[in-house]
């Protein structure tokens, strides 16, 4: 059987559907449960302690350390000028067909947009997507719907502030309802304008596709000042991030799951200064293992491993949103999706898993080991 006829921005689309789904499931258990603790406060309500100190850990030691890097909301800005510029190009070209620049992507012209265009994989392997069998097809779509769930990660931190909204059963689901579809819409804009600044053979290859865009655009000049520019964007929210890093390894030692000086804030004891609240012991931690993974792995292999890493514990939560639907059906629950919700995650996210996990066995393996190696220190820390 062949593969279905889809664009690969249209990952972007079914991510974001996915990505939906999960934040309305979210969103329920959030306002049963208010607090900053997550998914691990969930699990260890459903399943018990130790899979609430999985979650825990897997988040500090392979999803938190790697999501340091920079998402489709923080690069809003690049995004708007990207779409901007495919714009010209395609306003260009209505206005003066003869007289294409050599420097732009003709693939738009020429390739059929709702066709599956061949990928060049890193090692410069060609896929060919006509002539791949079912089950491998599915294996590389499902990574790349890691790869678009890493785009669209952040549907899920709206819970973390349940406990500070005055109105949760309206707010928090307004803000699910509001902000994933311009997510959504987002992602695609930017992609089909990457997909007309570009040729596609370029796209699939490279991880730094908005630098590659303007400088194939522009020139290297321009593209290294656009480089320049999303590294200033950036900045602000990876600074955010290690702080929000710091904190999940914070409320994990206080639980008693990791060592207590990671629980410290401050490096100075009674004296009011910059670094008095700062969680400085788990930053650094949290840093020392981001800089293992840049060292030791790609950027592909590494979404792939995060998204791994994430999506099995959310699968677990929308299973735990089921269970709590049969088990305690009086739970009070100021919002309730539709019980097709946490079902249509459920089923997704779990088959994506079996087959991702197939498909990334080294990445499987190393998260297999890392979980062994936190139940061997959560047995020693009880």
């Amino acid at each position: 059987m062949s593969p279905p006829q889809v664009q690969p921005w249209s990952f972007g689309s079914w991510g974001g559907i996915l990505a939906w789904t999960g934040a309305a499931t979210m969103a329920e258990l959030g306002a049963a449960f208010p607090g900053e603790e997550g998914v691990q406060q969930y699990l260890q309500y459903i399943y018990g302690e130790t899979f609430g100190f999985l979650a825990a850990w897997t988040w500090v030691v392979a999803v938190v350390p790697e999501n340091c890097h920079g998402k489709l909301g923080q690069f809003r800005a690049a995004i708007a000028v990207t779409v901007v510029a495919g714009l010209g190009v395609v306003c260009y070209h209505l206005a003066g067909w003869d007289k294409p620049n050599p420097q732009e992507s003709q693939d738009q012209l020429m390739r059929a947009w709702l066709s599956a265009p061949n990928t060049v994989a890193l090692d410069g392997r060609e896929i060919e997507w006509q002539k791949l069998h079912g089950w491998e097809s599915i294996g590389l779509y499902s990574a790349a719907l890691y790869g678009a769930q890493w785009a669209y990660s952040g549907w899920d931190k709206a819970i973390y502030v349940s406990a500070e909204l005055p109105a949760l059963a309206r707010q928090l689901p307004l803000a699910i309802k509001t902000a994933v579809p311009i997510a959504i819409l987002s992602f695609i804009a930017v992609n089909i304008a990457y997909y007309i600044l570009l040729p596609w053979r370029v796209v699939s290859t490279t991880d730094s596709v908005a630098v590659t865009s303007f400088s194939h655009l522009l020139g290297s000049t321009l593209g290294a000042i656009a480089a320049g520019l999303i590294c200033l964007v950036v900045a602000g929210p990876l600074l955010g991030r290690s702080f929000g890093a710091g904190r999940i390894v914070v409320a994990a030692a206080n639980s008693n799951w990791l060592a207590d000086f990671l629980a410290r804030v401050g490096s100075v004891s009674g004296r009011s200064t910059s670094t008095a609240y700062a969680p400085i012991n788990a930053i650094l931690f949290s840093t020392a293992w981001s800089i293992v993974y840049i060292l030791f792995g790609n950027f592909r292999g590494l979404a792939t491993f995060s998204g791994l890493s994430a999506c099995i514990f959310f699968f677990l939560t929308m299973v735990g949103a089921i269970i709590l639907r049969v088990r305690e059906p009086e739970l009070p629950r100021p919002y309730k999706p539709p019980i097709c919700v946490p079902v249509v995650f459920t089923l997704v996210s779990g088959f994506g898993v079996a087959r991702g996990a197939a498909f990334a066995p080294v990445q499987a393996m190393v998260l297999i080991g890392l979980w062994l190696v936190g139940l061997g220190l959560y047995s020693a820390r009880r």
